[in-house]
This record gives C-alpha cells, sequence and structure tokens, in this order.
C-alpha cells in the first residue's frame, strides 16, 4: 500500500533523511513501549502507541523512497 501511495508523492530526500521524531515525543514513545512490555498501557495509551507505529512505518517508507532517489541522482 506505501509504495502505491508514495510513488508518485515528490519529496526532498535530503529533508526526509535528515527528518528525526521530536525528543520529547521520542521520549513519549519509549515510555510507552516500556509499559507496554510491563503490561500496563491503559487503551488510551495503547491506542496512541498504535499509532506512533503507524507514524514510524510511514516514515520509514518515505526514508526508503528518499534513499533510492538519492542513490538514481548518483
Amino acid at each position: 500500500m506505501y509504495d502505491d501511495v508514495l510513488a508518485d508523492l515528490p519529496i526532498d530526500p535530503d529533508g526526509i533523511l535528515r527528518f528525526r521524531l521530536p525528543r520529547q515525543l521520542q521520549q513519549r514513545v519509549t515510555r510507552l513501549a516500556s509499559r507496554n512490555n510491563a503490561g500496563k498501557l491503559t487503551p488510551d495509551e495503547h491506542l496512541e502507541l498504535q499509532k506512533f507505529l503507524a507514524l514510524e512505518a510511514t516514515v520509514r517508507a518515505l526514508k526508503a523512497k528518499a534513499l533510492s532517489a538519492k542513490r538514481k541522482e548518483l
């Protein structure tokens, strides 16, 4: 599904490859993952973690596309 959506998406490969989740959000994901591993997530936290995981999958797909575009430039 990602390939179909991303195929024609105009992106700035350098910008995508530099992208990092802001530290505050990364810390939140780490806390949620820790609570998840301990079996202590509330339903709302579980949903929040799932959203972060979906975002991570999207960012990974974008970074793969950006890396491919950079390789074609060389």
